[in-house]
């Protein structure tokens, strides 16, 4: 039991340290460039607005891309790999899901920040910020039903 343990731990060295190694270059980069974007954008510029509402959910997205392109290239002959595998590609799919909804919520927000509530105009803006606010909302979920559609694929 155990030179069987020792053997699968073994198999998984280079694969794991590689997968590990990939994450963490990849987050990193995925920060600091994140960091550098918002440091010469204007923060009320609208692709800002768009950065901003999915950072979170694109942190989980890069990531996941480059942990499961290195599983990919791992032998298929490792231990548990098409469980790891496997979880790695559902977990994808939801965090895809999870930044295409944050990216509508933003898609949303900038259409009501390009319609302003002006003075005499009180009555349109309200109707764009209702439509708009409805519509975003059909949208999402839309868009989680086809994500967990593409999660129980």
């Amino acid at each position: 039991m155990l030179d069987a343990l020792q053997v699968g731990l073994k198999a998984w060295l280079w694969p794991g340290i590689s997968a590990i190694l990939s994450v963490v270059v990849t987050y990193a980069i995925y920060r600091g460039a994140l960091a550098a974007f918002r440091h010469f954008s204007e923060s009320r510029a609208v692709l800002r607005l768009f950065v901003d509402a999915a950072a979170g959910a694109l942190g989980a997205v890069f990531p996941l891309l480059a942990l499961t392109g290195t599983l990919a290239s791992a032998p298929p002959d490792l231990p548990l790999i098409t469980g790891i595998h496997h979880t790695a590609t559902l977990l994808l799919v939801l965090a895809i899901t999870w930044a295409t909804v944050r990216l509508t919520s933003a898609i949303g927000e900038v259409i009501v920040a390009l319609n302003p509530v002006l003075e005499g105009e009180w009555k349109r803006a309200r109707k764009v910020e209702t439509q708009t606010r409805f519509l975003v909302r059909a949208l999402k979920i839309l868009i989680v039903i086809i994500g967990l559609g593409a999660a129980l694929m």
